[in-house]
């Protein structure tokens, strides 16, 4: 829901928990780099997001975080397209959103996103569905690809752009409360699980 222009002072704020299954395979070897060595198959990433509440149903945010040799921050903006206020009747709302993540000086994504979101309002629990496109651009040193013998081609255009589908749910027990839990599959290939718990003003 939007926040709405008097109900974000302060504005709101959540702190979204991702973990990602399988993040991008010919990046493992580079995430594998910049943690030293060390090899995963989950990637967790806590991010703070803060936002505001504008006139007709737009939020702006901002969130970001730091750890180690990661660095990630982004913005965007959301409208709420429709917002309905009979049971069942679905809401629209459309995003778009910039993200960078970098690791120290071994690579760093930057990406946009433009999505559309319907979701329907019930008791507490809100259902919702994502179609969203995605593009970006990795660049990574040019050192690590020849100690790790990754071809360049192997990356070209991997990351240009493509569809993104999430499915989730939005829960509010409390009108200060919120949360949320979502499954998602990219164009990059991995499948993408997220929740999140916040407060809101």
């Amino acid at each position: 829901d939007p926040l709405g222009l008097v109900s974000a002072v302060p504005p709101s704020i959540g702190l979204h928990v991702r973990v990602y299954n399988n993040i991008v395979q010919p990046v493992c070897p580079m995430f594998t780099a910049a943690l030293e060595g060390q090899s995963f198959n989950y990637l967790t990433i806590p991010v703070l997001q803060v936002e505001k509440g504008l006139p007709f149903n737009v939020d702006v945010a901002v969130r970001g975080m730091a750890y180690g040799v990661f660095m990630f921050y982004g913005a965007g903006v959301q409208w709420t397209a429709f917002k309905s206020f009979l049971f069942g009747v679905p809401d629209v709302a459309l995003s778009f959103f910039y993200n960078s993540v970098s690791a120290a000086d071994i690579l760093s994504f930057n990406s946009t996103s433009l999505a559309a979101t319907v979701s329907v309002g019930l008791p507490i629990i809100k259902p919702y569905i994502t179609a969203a496109y995605d593009s970006g651009m990795l660049t990574v040193a040019d050192t690590l690809l020849r100690e790790r013998g990754i071809p360049l081609s192997t990356l070209e255009g991997k990351f240009s752009g493509g569809t993104r589908l999430e499915i989730g749910l939005n829960l509010q027990p409390l009108p200060f409360i919120y949360a949320n839990a979502c499954y998602g599959l990219s164009v990059y290939g991995n499948t993408g699980f997220s929740g999140s718990v916040g407060l809101r003003f």
